[in-house]
């Protein structure tokens, strides 16, 4: 009797854990159709459908093992298989299906492994779409397809995976899905879809672009500028000009830009703004840089109180840009009426800015410059002369010869090496006798090589024997 019960009572276990394992594997299936369901975009292009799952059908099994991995496993499971399925690139296209499912898989998980090159933090969802960078040209189709899905999510990491694919040869023949895109309802599709079509610079995006430009994201707006200025096309001009207005400063700069490249006049005023606003300094340099090329009187001001506003190290590309600025708009007066600035950075640029305009207005001011008490000021009004290489300019520049400071005699001796005269060669020669310091005689030395051909070195001698043979005659 007891037996009978024992025998009874093991079949029905063994027949609850029969059952139990059917429900398991009919849950993982309807998983699995759930998931394939919530891919709309394939239900919706079967002749798609039918391609991917016939590479499915094909994948070796190396790749098959990772593609049950990514539907039967947990979280970690799925971001092992997609990382080792992203090491085979463009053979792993046989997962493209899974991998679309894993994008629903928005598990966060935390230092996944120290060895994969992944963020710190991180999910199924977003590996997988870099993964499809790794297959790379045989995703675009299926991604592109991926933009029309209805799932938020699915579109999302499709605009990311194709917005790393840009550079791909047959990108291009996908540009009408990506316009279509830029009316998506998620601002980030709409953003990475302008970046995309900027990349691709087919000009079908044109309108589309231009038609972004009154998007109600800033961040959608300032991509479609930006891939307008990738364009080039004329027909920009006015809409940008429009944007000008735009409540963001960042699109009104960038807008700016474009048209500065293009020397619209309108653009001048956002550039002076953009030399104002807290920006990267790759911005107020752009704009500096912008203002001189348009050569608009009104950025005068605004250029010279940028040299005085960015005297931090770090702002010293700001500051010499807008020091070229000045010299490209060519308006001496305000330049040499700051060579009394009571900032010595701003004297020291100024005299920079009045060697590269070479104004034979500004001689008289830098020869007054060669007295300044920073050594900076000095030495800029040194090289500003020798560039101009006025004969006014020779005496006062041998006359630094002399000076107390080192750096500005050594200065000098560089400068006069431009200027092939007479009165140069004999106070060169004269420097020679200057046994204190080595670095400026040697300077001398080397530019008497220079400017005769000779080389007696520092021979003091030899140079006086040379030069009084040489200096009556009519040609050095």
């Amino acid at each position: 009797m007891q037996r009978r019960l024992d025998g009874q009572l093991k079949s029905i276990l063994l027949q609850g854990w029969v059952l139990f394992y059917i429900i398991i594997c009919i849950s993982v299936l309807l998983l699995n159709s759930v998931k394939a369901q919530n891919l709309t975009f394939l239900e919706n292009n079967r002749d798609l459908k039918t391609k991917l799952l016939q590479w499915e059908k094909e994948a070796p099994d190396s790749i098959r093992v990772k593609i049950n991995a990514l539907r039967s496993g947990d979280a970690v499971s799925k971001a092992y298989a997609i990382i080792e399925l992203g090491k085979i690139g463009p053979n792993a296209k046989g997962a493209a299906i899974a991998l679309f499912e894993a994008f629903l898989d928005q598990t966060t998980l935390t230092n996944l492994a120290p060895s994969f090159f992944s963020p710190l933090k991180t999910s199924p969802s977003h590996l997988a779409a870099r993964t499809f960078m790794d297959i790379g040209e045989p995703a675009l189709e299926p991604l592109s397809f991926a933009l029309k899905d209805n799932n938020n999510v699915v579109r999302l990491r499709a605009t990311e995976a194709l917005a790393n694919l840009v550079r791909e040869k047959n990108i291009s023949q996908f540009t009408e899905r990506f316009i279509d895109a830029l009316k998506d309802t998620i601002s980030d599709v709409r953003c990475k879809m302008a970046y995309i079509l900027g990349v691709i610079k087919d000009r079908r995006a044109l309108e589309p672009l231009i038609s972004a430009l009154r998007d109600g994201d800033d961040e959608v707006r300032l991509e479609a500028v930006a891939s307008l200025e990738k364009l080039d096309d004329r027909r920009t001009i006015e809409p940008l000009a429009a944007v000008l207005k735009d409540s963001n400063i960042r699109v009104r700069f960038v807008a700016a830009v474009v048209l500065g490249n293009y020397k619209d006049q309108r653009a001048v005023e956002t550039l002076i703004e953009g030399l104002k606003e807290d920006l990267c300094f790759e911005g107020r340099q752009k704009a500096a840089a912008l203002l001189g090329r348009i050569k608009d009187t009104r950025a005068v001001g605004p250029l010279i109180s940028t040299i005085r506003d960015n005297l931090k190290r770090e702002d010293m590309f700001v500051r010499s840009t807008a020091v070229v600025a000045l010299a490209d708009i060519g308006l001496i007066e305000p330049i040499i009426e700051s060579l009394r600035d009571s900032s010595a950075e701003v004297r020291m640029s100024m005299a920079e800015a009045l060697g590269y305009i070479k104004d034979r207005r500004g001689i008289e001011s830098l020869i007054e410059a060669l007295k300044d008490e920073d050594e900076r000021v000095r030495n800029a009004a040194i090289c500003s002369l020798a560039e101009m290489k006025d004969q006014h300019a020779i005496d006062p520049l041998i006359a630094k010869l002399n000076d107390k400071d080192p750096h500005t005699r050594w200065s000098a001796i560089e400068s006069l090496g431009n200027i092939k005269d007479r009165r140069v060669i004999e106070a060169l020669i004269g420097i020679l006798k200057d046994t204190n310091n080595y670095w400026c005689s040697n300077k001398a030395a080397e530019t008497l090589k220079k400017l005769t051909g000779k080389d007696y070195g520092l021979n003091h001698t030899q140079w006086q024997a040379w030069w009084a043979k040489q200096k009556h005659k009519s040609r050095l």
